[in-house]
């Protein structure tokens, strides 16, 4: 029984590494994630008249989220004359797999819109905190762009897609506000605010 023993022992590591052979599996290249979104972009293209590899290509996508609920996709499409269109979607598992839900720089710009007056709500109570007083800014020396940031991640943290809004204002000087969101189970959420302003006084 002795001589059996260290047979039976790598009988049981060989069984063992082949059941986690067995159960693993590489997880999908990034066409086949990103197939509905790729697949619906190209039918918005060939539906304004343009032709595949004559008016436009489309880049290999590029997976920037992907979780059990969610995946976040980039693709980059190059115009006849070379210029570049960059689209970001958002997947959610459907009844026969991964399919589209959003397009999300539109999605954010709607966000953005529908949100302007509580950013600025946001932006005008920190003035008031940091002054010590109420600040009035007109609307006409008011500009707001938006725009979505990759964010590399780490050990920690995955990559992420970033709304950022900036809110330049002028009175006597120039001041800018800006506030990230993070799209979160479809929903933007904001990340808090920073202001660079040197103040009335300093101007």
């Amino acid at each position: 029984m002795r001589l059996n023993l260290p047979v039976l022992a790598g009988g049981s590591v060989v069984a063992v590494g082949l059941a986690v052979l067995v159960l693993w599996k590489p997880p999908p290249p990034p066409e086949d994630l990103a197939r509905p979104a790729v697949e619906r972009l190209r039918g918005l293209l060939r539906d304004q008249g343009k032709m595949e590899g004559r008016d436009f290509v489309i880049a290999p996508p590029v997976v920037i989220r992907h979780a059990e609920d969610e995946i976040i996709v980039r693709l980059d499409v190059q115009g006849s004359s070379g210029e570049i269109l960059r689209e970001y979607d958002r997947l959610r598992p459907g009844r026969d797999g991964w399919e589209f839900d959003r397009e999300i720089t539109q999605d954010f710009q709607e966000f953005v819109d529908r949100e302007q007056k509580a950013i600025c709500d946001r932006l005008g109570k920190r003035l008031a905190q940091t002054y010590h007083g109420s600040v009035d800014i007109p609307a006409d020396r008011v500009r707001i762009n938006s725009k979505l940031t990759e964010k590399p991640g780490d050990a920690k943290n995955p990559p992420q897609l970033v709304g950022r809004v900036e809110v330049r204002f002028r009175d006597s000087g120039e001041g800018l506000w800006v506030e990230e969101f993070r799209l979160e189970k479809g929903q933007w959420v904001s990340e808090g605010g920073t202001l660079y302003d040197k103040g009335p006084g300093s101007r």
